[in-house]
């Protein structure tokens, strides 16, 4: 049982990644955290907005079932930070703007 946190990060941005993860790894609490991450780095590879929104999405849904494992599995308090939600707007927008498009209003 116990208690476990689960943190989305869901920037694509590795000097916003790594400036997260060396705050966590300082406060020493690393061990005590599940990180879901993004593979991309926008640093290097400038990804179409769709895409950084549909992975930031995808980030916190994972982080979400992470935890609701944990808590179903041990009996245990599940605790999932998503740093930013603003990408999820985005993707929203996004999928209206097309769907308007196709079918009209």
């Amino acid at each position: 049982m116990g208690m476990r946190c689960f943190y989305g990060l869901t920037s694509a941005d590795h000097n916003v990644r790594s400036h997260v993860l060396n705050g966590i790894k300082e406060a020493g609490i690393e061990d005590d955290i599940v990180t879901v991450i993004s593979g991309s780095d926008s640093t290097v590879v400038k990804e179409s907005q769709v895409t950084e929104a549909a992975e930031a999405v995808a980030i916190a849904a994972a982080a979400c079932t992470l935890g609701e494992h944990h808590a179903l599995n041990t009996g245990g308090d599940a605790v999932v930070i998503i740093d930013d939600i603003n990408l999820h707007k985005s993707l929203w927008d996004i999928t209206t703007q097309e769907l308007v498009r196709v079918y009209g209003v």
